[in-house]
């Protein structure tokens, strides 16, 4: 429950740092790197505290729980390897619906998909193809949501693992 809280402290302070570093920093190169490596911390952590705070007892792994953070962190890393246009990878909603067929895979990869977009929302808002984007996330909701996602995947997880839901049944998705 302790690290599971300082992890989750972790999250909010490695964006907020993330992000006050990008402020310092007008050269493109050096802040598209800074930005990404939040993007990997921020997944990394997230998916920290959903494996510390799940269940024992059952593998929910894929390769093993060190190795899974640190793919997660990747996986939010790789997310921006375009920076030119929006493809199809910018958006969380069609993500989501091609992951399901992995249950842990695509709960590891929606917590670096999710984190980074809700990073990235509080510039851009959240792109919905087709439908558009919102206006940017307040900076608050922004670390509040960062913070709240581990559980919220936790709790998903949990239940699709148990039950063999997957995603596209959660979401009323026909496949």
């Amino acid at each position: 429950m302790l690290l599971s809280c300082f992890l989750t402290l972790s999250i909010g302070l490695a964006a907020f740092c993330g992000d006050r570093l990008l402020d310092f920093y007008t050269n493109k190169i050096l802040r598209a790197f800074i930005d990404n490596a939040t993007h990997g911390a921020v997944g990394l952590l997230t998916w920290a505290v959903v494996v510390v705070s799940l269940p024992e007892g059952r593998k929910y792994y894929i390769f093993s729980r060190l190795v899974d953070v640190i793919l997660c962190g990747f996986a939010a890393c790789a997310i921006d390897v375009d920076h030119i246009t929006k493809p199809f990878v910018k958006s969380p909603n069609i993500k989501i619906t091609k992951t399901e067929w992995l249950t842990v895979l695509c709960w590891l990869l929606s917590a670096a998909s999710i984190s980074h977009h809700i990073r990235d929302g509080t510039r851009r808002g959240l792109w919905f193809w087709p439908f558009g984007s919102t206006s940017p996330i307040p900076y608050t909701m922004y670390v509040t949501l960062l913070c709240l996602l581990p559980f919220a995947e936790r709790e998903m997880m949990i239940l699709t693992v148990r039950s063999r839901i997957t995603v596209a049944d959660i979401l009323n998705i026909q496949v």
